[in-house]
Parts: C-alpha cells; sequence; structure tokens
C-alpha cells in the first residue's frame, strides 16, 4: 500500500484510485524502488507513454488478488501500469469524484 501521509489534501497516489475514478496528474514522485537510475528511466517512459503532469487519467481496471497490474485511460491512450509504479504518480482528484 502507497504512504498517503506526504500526499497533499484532495490528492491521492494512482494506485489509490478507484475503478472509474478520474484526476489530473499533479505529480510524479521520484521515489521508485531501486535508486535515482530507476527515478530517472521511470520517469522517461512514463513520459513515453503520455504520463506527464496537468493530464486527465482514469482508472479502469485492477487486476485480482493484489491489484497489479492496473490499467489507465490518458487521453485517449490505455496503459497497464504496476501497482509500485502507480505509487509513485500524485492525482488530483477532478470533482464529482
Amino acid at each position: 500500500m502507497s504512504d498517503t501521509s506526504t500526499t497533499p489534501e484532495g490528492h491521492v497516489t494512482l494506485a489509490e484510485m478507484r475503478y472509474g475514478e478520474k484526476g489530473r496528474i499533479a505529480s510524479i514522485a521520484s521515489h521508485a524502488a531501486g535508486g535515482a537510475e530507476n527515478d530517472e528511466s521511470l520517469a522517461a517512459r512514463l513520459l513515453e507513454l503520455g504520463i506527464m503532469e496537468g493530464a486527465e487519467i482514469e482508472a479502469l481496471h485492477r487486476s485480482p488478488f493484489g491489484g497489479d497490474p492496473m490499467s489507465v485511460k490518458v487521453d485517449r491512450t490505455i496503459i497497464a501500469l504496476r501497482r509500485a509504479d502507480a505509487g509513485t504518480i500524485i492525482i488530483e482528484r477532478l470533482n464529482g469524484n
């Protein structure tokens, strides 16, 4: 489970979003397991997938038995992400969620 103690009020990590919930990417934290090199690699991969600050995102599906991976929709693209990677993405909830 992700640590929400440092997540601003009204924000959650992508890993915590429920099915159908929508939000806007507020930031991407830099604390992936494996150190700074993996942080840069993850940030580059997410950017290539269209996951960047300001983008709207919707949680679509979470696999059973731990929810790994989960699928999300960014723009018109559906992407599967590991829960650990989704936990580094901070989401501002949009009104109505």
